[in-house]
C-alpha cells in the first residue's frame, strides 16, 4: 500500500481546515481554488482505492460509510468554494456612475426584487388576516358545539333520573301485585277450610 488510512484521515483533515479558512477569506485567489480542487479530486482517488480493498486496509463498514460521508461533505464545500469565486461581485455605486446604463439595469432590477418582495409581504399579511379570522370562526363553532354537548349531558341526565323513577314505580307496583295475590289465595284457602269444617260437622 502507497498509503494508510491514518496518511487519508491526517490529510483529510488538512484540506478540511484549507477549505475552511478559505471560505472565512474575502477573496480567495484562482491559484488557492485550483489547488484545493486538484488536493480534492486526489483525496477522493485515494478514498475510491480504500473503499475498494476495505479489508486489506483495515476500514469496517461502519468507519468506510463515515469516510465516504465525510468526503461528501468536503466535495460540497469545495464546489461551493468554487462557484462563489467565479461569480463576479455586485456592482456598488462606487463601481458605477449613475449615468452608467450598467447600473441603472442593476438599480433597476432592484427595484423590481424589493418590489415583488413587497408583493410577496402583502400576500402574506392578507394570508395571515385570513387564517385569522378562519380561527375566529373555528373558536366561534367550537364553542357551539360545547354548548350543545352541554345541553345533550343534561337531557341524557334528565332521561336517565326518569327512567330510574319509572323503574322504582314498576318494581313497587309488581311488588303490590304479588302481595293481592298472596291474599287472594289465603282467602281461598280459607274457604276451602270452612267448607270442609262445615261438611265434616254435618256427617
Amino acid at each position: 500500500m502507497a498509503f494508510t488510512v491514518d496518511d487519508w484521515k491526517s490529510d483529510f483533515d488538512l484540506l478540511l481546515n484549507t477549505v475552511t479558512s478559505l471560505q472565512s477569506a474575502p477573496t480567495p485567489s484562482p491559484s488557492q481554488i485550483n489547488n484545493t480542487v486538484r488536493a480534492t479530486e486526489r483525496l477522493r482517488l485515494r478514498l475510491n482505492e480504500v473503499m475498494k480493498e476495505r479489508q486489506e486496509f483495515g476500514v469496517g463498514e461502519d468507519e468506510g460509510r463515515k469516510m465516504e460521508g465525510d468526503m461528501k461533505d468536503l466535495e460540497g464545500k469545495v464546489k461551493n468554494l468554487k462557484s462563489s469565486s467565479s461569480q463576479p461581485p455586485p456592482p456598488t455605486s462606487s463601481n458605477f456612475q449613475a449615468s452608467d446604463p450598467t447600473f441603472q439595469a442593476y438599480q433597476q432590477t432592484a427595484q423590481t426584487v424589493m418590489s415583488a418582495q413587497d408583493d410577496m409581504l402583502d400576500q402574506l399579511g392578507s394570508g395571515v388576516s385570513r387564517l385569522h379570522n378562519q380561527a375566529r370562526m373555528i373558536n366561534d363553532e367550537s364553542t357551539l358545539h360545547v354548548n350543545l354537548l352541554n345541553d345533550m349531558e343534561s337531557d341524557v341526565e334528565s332521561a336517565t333520573m326518569g327512567l330510574r323513577q319509572e323503574a322504582k314505580h314498576a318494581e313497587k307496583i309488581r311488588e303490590q301485585s304479588s302481595v293481592c295475590k298472596l291474599y287472594m289465595i289465603i282467602a281461598a284457602e280459607t274457604a276451602l277450610l270452612a267448607f270442609l269444617i262445615i261438611m265434616g260437622f254435618s256427617h
